[in-house]
């Protein structure tokens, strides 16, 4: 189970990201090997990968959850800074749904590769 976002609203609030840098079908068709030549291929998920990825809190404002009663979440037993009325939960994490999520994924994927 994934949580996936609607940020409509907050993408458009973003420039659009740049295009991701990955090869298409059309790649993997002209791939040639020679006789006797061997291609191992392997695809992954890393589960849950956007949600491994921190941001600022200033970035994790963009993506809010409806307000809840302070007192809602004392009785939960979230002790917070506001002394009353009402908060707005924010993400930490990039979230899938946004425009740049999949960019910084990738991006963040391709480092960790280029550094083992």
């Amino acid at each position: 189970l994934r949580l996936v976002w609607d940020c409509r609203v907050t993408n458009r609030r973003f420039r659009s990201s740049p295009p991701p840098s990955m090869p298409s079908g059309t790649t993997w068709s002209a791939l040639e090997l020679e006789r006797g030549e061997e291609l191992y291929v392997a695809q992954s998920d890393v589960k849950d990968f956007f949600y491994s990825l921190g941001i600022d809190s200033a970035l994790g404002r963009y993506f809010c959850l409806p307000p809840l009663r302070v007192s809602t979440l004392v009785n939960w037993g979230i002790r917070g800074e506001q002394k009353g009325g009402k908060t707005w939960p924010f993400l930490r994490v990039v979230p899938m749904g946004w425009s740049w999520a999949f960019w910084i994924a990738q991006r963040v994927h391709a480092f960790q590769a280029w550094v083992a």
